[in-house]
């Protein structure tokens, strides 16, 4: 072996060492990244705007079909409600609608996140959707915003966090009424 190979070993050596420092460094970080992105997402998930968002964004997709996706068509709300807890989901009594929004039907939608129950009330030229969420939604009492030019309503009823989705504020307030006085009447049913 040469003399001047002899030398370059040293140098060889702590220029791999300072790479592979380098490279722990750089996986230090990303880990470090991914996990302050996971830790965010968990938290927007259960904002409300967040919530709203994405509930908005499933209405528009559903009813902007050319046929609504319902995997159970029924106008009867007792089979509607019957049919979402016999797959897991347990809802407050269910408004059989109005004469501008009768109910139509029912699926379950996938979000980012979660799986949610998808109730539809549609009319001549306005629809409705109830959704019966799963998984976080952090709001005191009821929250009302405009998303996505949607008027979008969180609420809590029967112990179930609910949403209503709709173009006009009147449909909305209308629907909220109906669970809350459905939901009233319940609670003075059940034995206490």
């Amino acid at each position: 072996m040469s003399e001047s190979s002899a030398e370059t070993r040293p140098e060889l050596l702590a220029a791999v060492r300072s790479r592979l420092d380098s490279v722990r460094r750089a996986r230090r970080w990303t880990l470090f990244g991914a996990a302050a992105l996971a830790a965010v997402f968990l938290w927007a998930r259960g904002a409300p705007s967040f919530v709203a968002w994405e509930l908005a964004r499933d209405h528009d997709r559903c009813f902007g079909l050319e046929k609504l996706p319902a995997r159970l068509w029924s106008g009867d709300a007792a089979e509607v409600a019957r049919w979402l807890e016999s797959e897991g989901t347990e809802v407050p009594p269910l408004p059989a609608g109005s004469a501008l929004l009768p109910l139509v039907g029912a699926r379950y939608c996938l979000l980012l996140d979660r799986r949610v129950a998808h109730v539809y009330y549609e009319g001549e030229e306005r629809q409705l959707s109830l959704f019966v969420l799963s998984g976080p939604a952090r709001f005191a009492g009821e929250l009302q915003m405009r998303v996505r030019g949607r008027v979008v309503r969180l609420l809590r009823s029967a112990g179930s966090t609910l949403a209503l989705v709709a173009d006009r504020e009147e449909d909305v307030k209308a629907f909220r009424d109906q669970l809350v006085t459905a939901t009233v009447r319940l609670d003075h049913v059940r034995p206490r």
